[in-house]
């Protein structure tokens, strides 16, 4: 799971996912608003939505229109000829569109008295009784529309389509609304008046009937829809989207749901890096929060134009869509500053990189600065006296007179300042370069002192008296270690010498026939004693060989896995006798590496023999290789028989076994050897403990190109 926290392209593309699905979350959501505006709701019907509203108000419009155009008298209205047949195609058109065949809408037009009926787009013998119509009614007096619905809802239009009031506005009333709009009292139309009955029931709202223009037109639908026209594809629509409403919100819940996870996931991984421990600040993350989070927010503001031009729209889902695209991007810029702020707290760099903090820190810095003045003040004293000087000669040339000779007399002191300033940075470079060199190890180089100033001087002094110390010392360790591997190396010598003959009487005895039990044991304690002395005696060389570099080197090209095949092949016997089964996980292709085979064979050699004294038995030896760039790793991992309750450190220190009591075989110097011969051949040899399980890995580079 670490692969896909630290891999940048996973990283971004759930960034992505997380943007994508916040947007998707929020315009689901939103659009659920708009189905809810709609009155897609479900439970409601679809007579009292404000779609079923819209398309009435327009059919209602477009009879009124149809009504007074058939009034027109064309040819007496001064319209030129091409306006006359214009108008007469639209009259033509209106009518088309509200006859009984073309649409399911219905309706009369009466007079204000509802007495009689002056138009309707009736076919022969319909009736609203007979297409089982309850009317409704629409008032058309002096110009302006009043539309009542049967939810008690009202719309008021001009004539034309050109839309005024609506009954759920900010004001009661039409009246209240036309004296605040259009200033004065409202007498055209009397919204609170009184409504008078018809022979058969019905009623409508009473009118003025002196008025020039004013009758009542009565309208409705056939129940049964039998024309295709815009009520019935609403209709479809309608019920379409209010059992859709329900999947859209569960839509945006899981969006959101998956968004709030990808969040989490780029959060959890943000600023981890592959093969680097620790959270990494990338740039962004070091700009100061205070900036980032001004920066988002102008970036915020500058969405607004945008939405305040589509809080124009006509269309209500449009401006519902506008909020909801407008909220989608605040949510991305929200991710961005979420995902910032986490890497800072995960990095604890929070603080550190906020304006706020960088000002604490200067005056920290400030402060530290004025108290190692004043700690050392036998340097800095010097600095403020000559500033000090320089300021007050600077005063006196300048506050007399402003004649160009002193200005030029001020210009040839600030060039002796500059020129002893340069002077004493390139003395302070001089001693700082000696400073580096010593770093890096060139004991034998000294500082020149001669003509540096008097605190440059002394400092370089220190570093050459330090550099013959450090040199003195490295003599006298080198020296040491000399004399140390030439005392274990002669003393090995001497040892074997009496060894040898010890093993060599001991291999006569056993060969002479000795009835004796007793003298049998004797022989056998001698001769295995005798054999461990031995392979001491041999690695206390190997290690003394091996730790000075006196150990000869010849490298050349190694097939690691053949290697590591052979080694697990030769220990075949002893793993099974210790109940260990091998597991391999190795590449098919050879992995070149440049080393000894001979001395890499003894590092496998000291493992496998290692693993075979102190595994577990019943367990598994995984072996295992991975490859990172040019970097290959052999990984040796086995679950020790022994608690390991020491460090890893101190188990490849000389003399020292896994097993405290020391009843094992075993010398204590196989893993000092092994790490001293894999660091001669320019690898690198680890140890690495989890609570009984032993893990060994050897680092070489890798032969990209075998030679040849």
């Amino acid at each position: 799971m670490k692969r896909f926290y630290t891999n940048a392209v996973v990283k971004f593309l759930a960034f992505c996912l997380t943007a994508l699905f916040s947007v998707g979350a929020v315009m689901l959501a939103f659009g659920a608003v708009n189905f809810a505006e709609q009155g897609c709701v479900p439970g409601q019907r679809y007579e009292d939505s404000a779609a079923y509203r819209s398309i009435m108000s327009g059919y209602i419009i477009s009879a009124a229109n149809l009504y007074r155009m058939q009034g027109e008298d064309l040819e007496n209205s001064g319209l030129s000829f091409v306006d006359q047949q214009e108008r007469q195609a639209s009259r033509e058109e209106l009518e088309q569109g509200l006859t009984g065949k073309a649409s399911n809408f219905r309706f009369e037009i009466r007079t204000a008295d509802g007495k009689a009926r002056l138009y309707s787009n009736f076919q022969d013998e319909e009736s609203f009784d007979s297409l089982n119509i309850t009317p409704q009614y629409a008032t058309v007096q002096d110009g302006t529309i009043s539309v009542l619905f049967a939810n008690g809802f009202s719309d008021y239009f001009r004539m034309g389509v050109d839309h005024l009031f609506r009954s759920d506005s900010y004001y009661d009333a039409y009246d209240s609304y036309y004296s605040v709009v259009y200033g004065g009292e409202y007498s055209g139309m009397d919204s609170a008046s009184t409504y008078a009955f018809w022979d058969d029931g019905g009623a409508y709202e009473a009118l003025d009937s002196s008025s020039a223009e004013a009758y009542v037109l009565c309208w409705g639908v056939r129940p049964d829809y039998p024309v295709e026209d815009a009520l019935l594809r609403m209709n479809h629509w309608y019920f379409s989207m209010q059992s859709s409403m329900p999947g859209y919100i569960c839509a945006a819940v899981l969006c959101a749901l998956l968004a709030v996870t990808m969040l989490a996931f780029v959060c959890r991984g943000a600023g981890r890096r592959a093969q680097v421990d620790g959270v990494v600040l990338r740039v962004f993350d070091r700009i100061p929060y205070e900036a980032v989070l001004a920066v988002l927010c102008i970036a915020g503001v500058l969405g607004l134009p945008l939405l305040e031009e589509a809080s124009f729209a006509e269309e209500t889902s449009t401006r519902i869509f506008a909020v909801g695209a407008y909220l989608s991007y605040l949510c991305v810029l929200a991710e961005v500053c979420i995902v910032t702020t986490a890497v800072r707290l995960k990095a604890r760099a929070f603080w550190r990189h906020t304006l706020l903090g960088r000002l604490a820190g200067l005056c920290s810095r400030f402060t530290r600065l004025c108290s190692d003045m004043v700690n050392h003040v036998d340097l800095t004293w010097k600095f403020v006296l000559a500033y000090v000087a320089y300021e007050f000669v600077s005063l006196v040339l300048f506050l007399p007179s402003n004649t160009p000779g002193v200005f030029f007399l001020l210009a040839i002191v600030n060039f002796f300042v500059l020129l002893w300033g340069c002077r004493w940075s390139v003395k302070f470079g001089t001693v700082r370069d000696g400073a580096a060199e010593l770093a890096r190890g060139n004991l034998e180089y000294r500082i020149d002192t001669r003509h540096l100033p008097a605190a440059l001087k002394d400092h370089a002094g220190d570093l050459n008296r330090i550099s013959e110390g450090m040199a003195a010392a490295l003599e006298e360790q080198m020296k040491s270690e000399r004399l140390k591997s030439e005392l274990i190396t002669n003393v090995s010598h001497d040892i074997k010498t009496p060894l040898t003959s010890i093993i060599n009487y001991v291999d006569l005895i056993k060969a002479e026939p000795v009835d004796n039990p007793k003298v049998q044991e004797y022989i056998a304690v001698l001769d295995r004693q005798s054999a461990r002395l031995k392979k001491l005696t041999c690695d206390l060389v190997d290690a003394s060989k091996a730790s000075s570099g006196a150990m000869p080197v010849h490298l050349e090209d190694v097939d690691v896995c053949e290697l590591l095949q052979q080694a697990v092949g030769e220990y075949s016997e002893r793993l099974g006798a210790g109940q260990l089964t091998p597991v391999f996980d190795l590449p098919e292709e050879p992995v070149l590496i440049r080393a000894d085979g001979a001395l890499l064979w003894r590092v496998i050699d000291n493992l496998l023999s290692n693993i075979c004294k102190y595994a577990l038995p019943g367990t598994r030896l995984y072996i295992s290789m991975e490859r990172s760039g040019e970097q290959m790793t052999v990984q040796m991992k086995n679950v020790s028989r022994a608690p390991l309750n020491i460090p890893a450190d101190e188990l490849m220190e000389r003399f020292v076994r896994g097993d405290s009591s020391r009843n094992s075989e075993g010398s204590g110097l196989g893993l000092s050897i092994a790490q001293s011969l894999t660091e001669l051949m320019g690898g690198a040899f680890r140890l690495e403990i989890d609570g009984d399980l032993f893990k060994a890995k050897l680092d070489f580079p890798v032969i990209l190109r075998p030679h040849g």
